[in-house]
């Protein structure tokens, strides 16, 4: 209990100090605040002064560089205005100068158009005689050529057309004999036709023809016993390799060959070639020739590639 009522003393006591201090510091606080306004009032007391100062000076400055503006402007229009006299009268005679010296030029040119108009009038004259005799000069010379061209055309006309009747006649004459010729030597193919075929007529049914006078004579004449001619092969001579038939070789050999088909191989079959090894041995001239004869588009360079790949394969 006795503690209790000390720590209610020491509370109160404390509060005691704490509203001194506050009644202290609201005292302060009050006197601050009257120097503060104080302080104030004579702040803007010496503002007023300040500005009414500085309006006053800026009036003065104001007013003393609007004299100095005002008479640096009047002298400038005072020589503004004199310069702009002299330049106008400067300027007026410049343009009359100008205008004078235009006027000069404009008749010196006139004078020199109407020396160049005299100049041109007389050499178009003289352009225009000449031009004329030039013209009668090339109308006289090209009736002449023409004349000339239509005399020399007819005489090359009258020879060309007697020269080609020439031709012509002998052209027509050679026909009528080759025709004469034709004719003859289609009678005799007919008639030996005729003979052969009355020849074959009696052979098939067995009867013997009968001799005719020329034969006859034939017989009972004797002639010189002649050795009998050469038999000639139908087909070139190609090699001196022996000559092979179907029964020997094997003709599907010649299909491998690139460029050779059915109807190229029944080609070579024709002039005795049947195999790789016969066409390796051929000779390309010797070939080319046999084949040519059978078929003319066959062309040498394709003979030749046979060949070489005939001899690559056997």
């Amino acid at each position: 209990m006795g503690s209790l009522a000390n720590d209610m003393t020491r509370l109160h006591d404390e509060i005691g100090a704490l509203r001194q201090t506050r009644s202290t510091f609201l005292e302060l606080l009050r006197y601050s605040t009257d120097a503060l306004r104080a302080d104030a009032k004579d702040m803007q007391s010496r503002f007023r002064d300040q500005r009414r100062a500085m309006a006053l000076e800026l009036r003065d400055k104001l007013a003393t560089h609007s004299s100095v503006l005002s008479k640096d402007v009047n002298t400038m229009l005072a020589h503004f205005a004199s310069n702009r006299i002299e330049t106008a009268a400067r300027t007026r005679s410049d343009l009359g100068a100008f205008v004078d010296g235009v006027k000069q030029d404009v008749v010196e040119l006139a004078d020199a158009v109407k020396t160049m108009q005299d100049t041109m009038r007389g050499d178009h004259t003289e352009m225009a005689r000449r031009l004329r005799n030039s013209l009668d000069r090339f109308v006289s010379d090209l009736q002449e050529t023409v004349s000339q061209m239509t005399s020399d055309f007819r005489r090359d006309r009258v020879d060309m057309a007697r020269e080609g009747r020439i031709e012509r006649e002998l052209f027509v004459q050679k026909i009528q004999e080759h025709a004469g010729n034709l004719k003859q030597a289609v009678g005799d193919l007919l008639a030996e036709f005729r003979t052969d075929i009355n020849g074959a007529h009696l052979a098939w049914t067995g009867v013997s023809s009968p001799r005719s006078p020329q034969d006859d004579v034939a017989v009972n004449t004797p002639e010189k016993s002649m050795p009998p001619p050469p038999v000639q092969s139908a087909e070139p001579e190609m090699d001196d390799a022996p000559v092979e038939t179907p029964e020997e070789t094997d003709t599907a050999d010649l299909t491998r060959i690139d460029g050779i088909g059915l109807a190229r191989e029944k080609l070579l079959n024709a002039v005795g070639i049947f195999s790789l090894k016969k066409l390796a041995a051929c000779t390309p001239g010797k070939l080319h020739a046999a084949v040519v004869e059978k078929n003319k588009f066959i062309a040498m360079e394709g003979v030749e590639k046979w060949i070489e790949q005939a001899k690559t394969l056997i």
